[in-house]
């Protein structure tokens, strides 16, 4: 199937304004409510961007404030992806289908939709990441990226430290093979030390709630703080707290179902034709690439926003086929092979039925996010 590379990349321009449009809300409490954490009670997990924002608000943030930073996250969540697209499927004849696919696809509708969750600053730290050379200070500056991201939230580790590791390892197949080995599994070693690391010394202990409470009330300036927000921060004791009912509720098996299901069959319609496509590369390579795009889903048996992580997922397909369309001229071809007429009109349907729920339209949710 052939498009023309100037109707895909104003289409899906277009298609991006779209879902901009109709999918961008106010953030929901539990994403307003981490805009409050600082540093000013000590370190403290999430606790980055909260910290970078209290410099213009020293006093608390109202509403107006969260609405308008979070309104500015999506739309550069937006912008970044698309130029970064953009840039890396023009070199190849699927690349037009491939951005057409990205504009559309129920992941990236998500990740925008989910206006105010710190998951789009890590795609926009991402990005910068593996736009990078893979000279000695590219990989510096890579894992400045990992460690930044982790203090913004630990999901950075399965999210994409995975994914910049396997950038990697692809970006220079005539080293060594011990040599990628240890610059690909550098990325996530090392976010997983800085993981542990924060969780260790960012989490409060239990009599601390109290204040940290009433440290974070004080900076919601005129609306109330989600305070199960907060659980993650504190050391609670086994069994307690909210995230320790919801489980068994219809209403996270409903989202397991429900978007498990729609979420892995998108990934499968999406990612499988690219695999077919790397059958000529090494075993390794398949699967370093399919362990990156799975990674988010780890996530699942820790917390329960089934929908943004299979988005992420989603996500991680383009961003490995940005990866090889840019390296592999066998793989560009297998794949413009792949992507029948009838798959692609079969996924872009689907993408149009198909819904990941956005976590800020649900004012009862889940006890808890993550």
């Amino acid at each position: 199937m052939k498009l023309t590379w100037r109707f895909s990349l104003w289409f899906s321009a277009f298609a991006l304004f779209l879902i901009a449009l109709s999918r961008m809300r106010a953030p929901y409490l539990w994403a307003e409510t981490q805009f409050l954490f600082t540093y000013d009670m000590g370190f403290q997990r999430r606790g980055l961007f909260g910290e970078i924002l209290s410099w213009a608000y020293p006093v608390g943030m109202s509403q107006t404030d969260v609405h308008s930073v979070a309104l500015l996250m999506s739309m550069t969540v937006a912008f970044a992806t698309f130029f970064y697209f953009r840039d890396r499927f023009q070199v190849a004849e699927p690349g037009g289908i491939l951005l057409l696919l990205f504009a559309t696809s129920i992941g990236t509708a998500t990740v925008i939709g989910n206006t105010g969750y710190l998951d789009q600053l890590l795609v926009v730290l991402t990005l910068i990441a593996v736009s990078m050379q893979s000279t000695t200070v590219g990989i510096v500056l890579r894992l400045v990226m990992v460690a930044v991201g982790v203090l913004v939230h630990e999901n950075m580790l399965p999210y994409f430290a995975p994914l910049i590791g396997l950038e990697l390892w692809l970006r220079r197949p005539e080293a060594p093979m011990v040599n990628r080995l240890m610059m690909a599994l550098i990325m996530p070693v090392f976010a997983t030390v800085i993981a542990a690391l924060v969780i260790v010394f960012g989490t409060y202990p239990l009599e601390s709630s109290a204040a940290l409470h009433a440290y974070i009330d004080s900076r919601a300036l005129g609306f109330d703080f989600r305070p199960d927000t907060l659980d993650p921060l504190v050391d609670l004791p086994a069994g307690q707290g909210v995230h320790a009912e919801a489980w068994a509720t219809n209403d996270y098996i409903f989202r397991l179902t429900s978007y498990g299901g729609v979420g892995f069959v998108m990934i499968a319609l999406t990612f499988l034709p690219m695999l077919a496509a790397m059958s000529h590369r090494p075993l390794v390579d398949r699967i370093a690439a399919t362990g990156a795009i799975v990674a988010p889903l780890s996530l699942m048996v820790v917390a329960f926003d089934v929908s943004r992580f299979m988005a992420i997922a989603l996500l991680n397909v383009f961003l490995v086929a940005a990866m090889m369309l840019s390296r592999d001229e066998k793989f560009a071809r297998n794949l413009s092979a792949r992507l029948s007429p009838n798959l692609v009109v079969s996924i872009l349907v689907l993408s149009g039925i198909f819904v990941l729920r956005d976590l800020n339209i649900d004012p009862r949710g889940l006890s808890g996010s993550a």
